[in-house]
């Protein structure tokens, strides 16, 4: 093989690793996600399926399946940044989340509906870890995050 013939394989070789390794550093973030948020994201959303669609709903829009049994209607949670003026309020939704801000439909302040539940460790059922309840919720609001519409909520939130 001539040396310009492996000149050439060499240009390619490193062009083509810096392809690669562009890709590789840029692949968790597409969409303008980190792999951990896209890691917080996924867990948020099997939370959510679990704890929070049988109220608000498959698509979160306020028709879960026992939201005609509430006195008061669920939220379509897709509408929360365009109910605050395009702006996501995590801290307010975080408590009322964490029961730091009262949302009758959750349970008392002390004890939201889930409080035990968000606090057991998944590795060690029955040990309560109120970390976990705080990495849940924030998995949590990690979904509610990128769920969200620009479009005007279509019922009034209470």
């Amino acid at each position: 093989m001539s040396a310009r013939r492996r000149r050439q394989l060499r240009g390619a070789l490193v062009a083509g690793l810096a392809v690669l390794g562009f890709l590789w550093i840029f692949a968790g973030h597409a969409g303008g996600q980190t792999k951990t948020q896209k890691d917080q994201i996924a867990r948020g959303k099997l939370s959510y399926r679990i704890y929070c669609r049988n109220c608000h709903g498959t698509e979160a829009k306020g028709d879960g399946s026992v939201a005609s049994l509430l006195k008061v209607p669920p939220p379509d949670l897709t509408t929360i940044r365009a109910r605050n003026s395009g702006t996501f309020p995590e801290e307010r939704v975080i408590a009322m989340m964490d029961g730091r801000e009262e949302v009758a439909a959750h349970g008392s302040r002390d004890m939201p509906i889930w409080g035990q539940v968000f606090q057991e460790d998944p590795a060690n059922p029955g040990v309560v870890k109120p970390e976990a309840a705080q990495a849940k919720i924030k998995d949590l609001v990690e979904f509610l995050k990128s769920i969200q519409t620009d479009a005007a909520p279509a019922k009034p939130a209470p």
